[in-house]
């Protein structure tokens, strides 16, 4: 569904990649990805070394995340922009545990599913112990399915929210998950019961990130207006608390909305904005969805030397990223 040249999708009826927190890849984009970009040569004795610092699990972290994401591309999947799987697998390197490190070491040369076993199975001893890591761990574990397995991801974070039906974190990216899966109802309300908690919390971060996923549901039934208002306040939470990676997504999303409305201006003011924000907090992949964007509407005016150098920067910006995400 990609425009050429383009990463997001207008087609009539289907919900633009950006508002559904991830993109599909150009074939370009693919070639960058697949060639192996951020991978650790001495994975394996990171893995099976002593205890890691939280550096050299960062490090681990990111070379697993870069080979999940890149065989999921392999196979047609997407690229997701995600600091949740780079988290969820840092956390993994760091608990001591022989059995996770057996699992890094299976997600890190392919054998995803025993990778996940092993995991897994972990969980379900610690349960019996500690049902509130466990609940934990379940979510860990399916933020890593997801790049695999959306139906066994949908499982696991059914079992994390089990245990502890407040995991915000969990109802999120369960609602998230269950409309990229054509379950809009199903998202609806997991963000809504997301939102509202959130609301009784005083967790803003959170109501913002619920505001957004209503937002991506209400875009994904055709009702462009609601899905405006969802993302406007999004935005406004996100100024508020300074989160700059989080305004230039909800900035996005407007632009979009505006693009779909025919309103090309407004779509290029929110496309500039949320660039400027993506340069200033270090966003490379942000900012090549940005440029991305704006080659969009300059394509679309008839300038096509200016929508050529965006499109060239925003490759650029890609293959710099050394796979950073959002």
């Amino acid at each position: 569904m990609t425009e050429k040249p383009g990463l997001t999708s207008r087609a009539s009826g289907m919900m633009p990649s950006w508002l559904k927190r991830h993109w599909g890849a150009t074939a370009a984009t693919i070639a960058i990805l697949t060639a192996g970009i951020g991978f650790v040569t001495d994975v394996q004795s990171l893995i099976f070394g002593g205890a890691l610092s939280q550096a050299e699990a960062s490090i681990l972290a990111e070379s697993v995340a870069t080979r999940l994401e890149s065989r999921s591309i392999a196979r047609g999947g997407e690229y997701r922009q995600s600091t949740n799987l780079d988290d969820a697998l840092g956390e993994l390197a760091q608990t001591g545990n022989r059995q996770d490190r057996r699992a890094l070491a299976a997600l890190e040369d392919g054998r995803t599913e025993e990778g996940l076993d092993e995991l897994e199975e972990e969980t379900e001893s610690l349960l019996r112990r500690d049902p509130e890591a466990a609940a934990i761990r379940f979510r860990q574990i399916a933020i890593i399915a997801q790049t695999v397995d959306n139906a066994r991801a949908a499982r696991l974070f059914g079992h994390a929210l089990e245990l502890d039906p407040q995991d915000l974190r969990a109802m999120d990216l369960l609602g998230e998950l269950e409309l990229n899966r054509g379950n809009a109802d199903a998202a609806q309300i997991l963000h809504e019961r997301a939102l509202d908690l959130a609301r009784q919390n005083g967790e803003e971060a959170e109501e913002s990130s619920a505001l957004s996923g209503l937002g991506s549901v209400a875009w994904s039934n055709g009702d462009l207006d609601t899905a405006d208002t969802y993302y406007a306040r999004s935005l406004e939470i996100s100024d508020m608390n300074g989160n700059l990676t989080r305004s230039a997504r909800q900035l996005g999303n407007r632009g979009l909305i505006a693009q779909a409305r025919g309103d090309n201006a407004a779509a290029e003011q929110y496309y500039s904005r949320a660039l400027a924000l993506m340069q200033s907090s270090g966003d490379v992949v942000g900012e090549a969805l940005a440029r991305n964007n704006l080659g969009n509407i300059a394509r679309d005016r008839g300038e096509f030397e200016e929508a050529g150098d965006n499109y060239r920067l925003s490759l650029s910006a890609l293959e710099a990223a050394d796979r950073r995400a959002l």
